[in-house]
């Protein structure tokens, strides 16, 4: 994506060290009543609007008046073709160098009538023998080295690096986290409301004896009112692989359900599978885009400051997509990354307008409020017998 500067394409450089990727929720929905859920955090981009303390329906309007970061074009020199010479003298030369009044391999057209006697001279000695004087051997010239030419910088470049080295970030600092998550997607066509969440998330890892840590992820459901009090556990390889879920509410709330996370039931109206959830997942799923964006062509991006989430400053990252075609899958988004804590904390895409209209569709947001790192999770905190959670039956 290049940034739009004085009506070229431009690349500029962020001044934040971090990334984004897709995180997914689930929903369980079944003929049994209720919906469940199964949530997946971060992913493709959505957003939710709390910029300012604002209400979850309207927009962060404050980030439109901060000044976008620009630097310079990068422009690519130009390298003159060795080759255009070279073809240039191919093609003027005759391949021996003969002189345009010159006829090569002139023929007499009619050879002379009579044909003289040829008198040999007498016998004379015979010169003694010389060898032809020695010939210097002339070095074969070489070819000129031909210097590489550097690929033109592509405008998602500086936000590549950023994402990985926010990656690489969260790996080596991030062993668990909580937060308030709030997610709206478009299923189907339909958008969702604003659903808000409890979680805990734990990396995976080792642990000092050398025992492996899976990654973990618990959610409690607090709205809207048809799905408050739900909540949700997965713990990767643990319980056949399955999440384990009770409603908050109802006959049904007295029954534990294990679903498939990626069955028919658990993603019912959720864009991404619970083992997609996480802020590492969402950094890691906005790389492999913004790989495959490249490659596909050219873009636009913009480079904010000062945005604010909830009264934490952030920096924003607005990528671009003008044309709606294969591979892009949005046609604007942005992933606003915590000043302080270094992480991205909300993601927000929309699709191409409607036929007809001119406002660009939200497709999904995720936003993560209050978010506390490195609480020392264990077992316990996502195991449905723990006394703090209300799972039937424990």
């Amino acid at each position: 994506m290049a940034c739009q500067r004085q009506g070229c394409i431009a690349r500029s450089r962020m001044p934040i060290k971090s990334p984004l990727k897709s995180v997914s929720l689930r929903t369980l929905n079944g003929a049994v009543a209720v919906s469940f859920a199964t949530v997946a955090f971060l992913a493709t981009g959505s957003t939710i609007s709390f910029a300012q303390e604002k209400s979850p329906q309207e927009e962060l309007h404050e980030e439109t008046k901060q000044k976008v970061i620009h630097e310079p074009v990068h422009r690519v020199p130009k390298v003159a073709d060795s080759t255009n010479s070279v073809l240039h003298d191919a093609d003027n030369s005759s391949g021996d160098n003969v002189p345009k009044n010159i006829q090569r391999n002139s023929v007499p057209a009619v050879l002379p009538a009579a044909v003289k006697t040829v008198t040999e001279p007498a016998p004379t000695a015979a010169a003694p023998t010389v060898d032809p004087p020695a010939t210097k051997k002339v070095p074969a010239i070489k070819a000129s080295a031909t210097k590489a030419v550097k690929p033109a910088p592509h405008p998602l470049d500086d936000a590549l690096e950023t994402a990985r080295r926010g990656l690489d970030g969260i790996r080596a600092n991030v062993r668990d986290y909580s937060a308030v998550l709030v997610k709206r997607e478009r299923v189907d066509g339909k958008l969702g409301k604003h659903e808000y969440m409890k979680i805990k998330v734990r990396s995976e890892g080792v642990k000092e004896d050398g025992s492996r840590i899976p990654f973990s992820v618990y959610m409690k459901f607090i709205k809207p009112k048809e799905c408050a009090g739900r909540e949700l556990i997965w713990v990767k390889g643990k319980n056949e692989n399955q999440m384990c879920v009770h409603e908050g509410s109802g006959i049904i709330a007295l029954k534990t359900f294990n679903l498939d996370p990626d069955g028919w039931l658990a993603m019912k109206g959720q864009r991404y599978p619970v083992y997609e959830a996480g802020m590492e997942n969402l950094v890691v799923k906005l790389i492999e885009k913004a790989e495959r964006d490249k490659a596909a062509g050219n873009c636009e991006v913009v480079y904010r400051d000062g945005v604010k989430i909830q009264g934490r400053e952030c920096s924003v990252i607005e990528v671009t997509h003008a044309e709606e075609r294969a591979p892009y899958d949005f046609h604007i988004a942005k992933v606003y990354i915590d000043t302080e804590l270094q992480l991205p904390i909300r993601y927000q895409a929309h699709i191409w307008p409607k036929e007809g209209s001119t406002k660009p569709r939200l497709l999904e947001e995720y936003t993560y409020l209050h978010v506390k790192l490195n609480q020392g999770f264990t077992d316990k905190d996502f195991d449905p017998a723990n006394p703090a959670y209300n799972y039937p039956g424990h």
